[in-house]
């Protein structure tokens, strides 16, 4: 993915693997599959390397308006995103106005 003067590569699919810590070796993986794909990436410098659990739903992505009952019994508005998998940097622009579009819904028709 492009960004000012920067790209991100990767990830992987490890089902089960709920580890945050960096693997060498992944990443290593991850760079030679990119720069294979993209031979101008060959010698850039690494900036970082992270690790991001992104769990998924076999359903998939769930963004949708619901309501909570607290302990004391009051109701309160929650927006559901969750559930991107591996697509999250992708889905997250039009993700996020869709939760914001529904959180100024919810704040208008409390108001009334």
């Amino acid at each position: 993915m492009g960004l000012n003067d920067c790209v991100v590569l990767g990830g992987t699919l490890e089902e089960g693997n709920w580890s945050t810590s960096v693997d060498a070796a992944t990443t290593e993986m991850i760079i030679k599959r990119c720069t294979q794909l993209m031979p101008a990436l060959k010698g850039a410098t690494v900036l970082g390397s992270m690790v991001g659990l992104r769990p998924y739903r076999k359903s998939g992505v769930r963004l949708e308006e619901d309501c909570v009952v607290t302990a004391s019994g009051r109701r309160v508005p929650v927006v559901h995103n969750y559930g991107h998998a591996g697509c999250g940097i992708t889905l997250m622009w039009g993700c996020a106005r869709d939760v914001a579009d529904k959180i100024t819904t919810i704040a208008l028709k409390s108001s009334l």
